[in-house]
C-alpha cells in the first residue's frame, strides 16, 4: 500500500486539542496520528479502527476510534485556522473524505463506502 500523509491535521480527544499542526499517516494498513511536535499520539491497524464523518462539521472532521480512544481528526484544518474563506467551508472536507476512503480501502471495504 502507498503511504498517504495528511499534514496540518488538527487532532483532538473530545474537546481537548492534542495537535493543531499534526499529521495523519496511513501506511501499510496502519493509521498513525502525530502531534505538532512530531511525537506519536496513537496508531492502529485499519482493521481495528472505526471512522466516520462528524455531520455537524459538514464532513470536515472525522471521528476516529482506535485502541479504545475516540479522536476528532480534521486533515488540512491546521493550515486553515484564522483564514477566512468566501464559501465558509474549508477544503478539508475533500481531504477528510480522502482519508476516510483510504481507511475503508485498507479495511477491505473499498473507496465506495466513503460517502457515508
Amino acid at each position: 500500500m502507498d503511504r498517504l500523509e495528511f499534514p496540518e491535521t488538527q487532532i483532538g480527544r473530545g474537546l481537548w486539542p492534542l495537535a493543531q499542526h499534526g499529521r495523519a499517516v496511513l501506511e501499510d494498513g496502519v493509521l498513525s496520528l502525530y502531534g505538532t511536535d512530531g511525537r506519536l499520539i496513537d496508531q492502529a491497524p485499519a482493521g481495528q479502527i472505526t471512522a466516520r464523518p462528524i455531520r455537524i462539521t459538514w464532513g470536515q472532521t472525522l471521528s476516529i476510534r482506535m485502541n479504545g480512544t475516540r479522536y476528532t481528526v480534521s486533515p488540512g484544518w491546521g493550515g486553515q485556522v484564522g483564514r477566512p474563506r468566501p464559501t465558509g467551508l474549508h477544503p478539508t472536507r475533500e481531504t477528510a473524505r480522502t482519508l476516510l476512503a483510504a481507511i475503508r480501502a485498507a479495511q477491505g471495504g473499498g473507496a465506495a463506502a466513503a460517502g457515508d
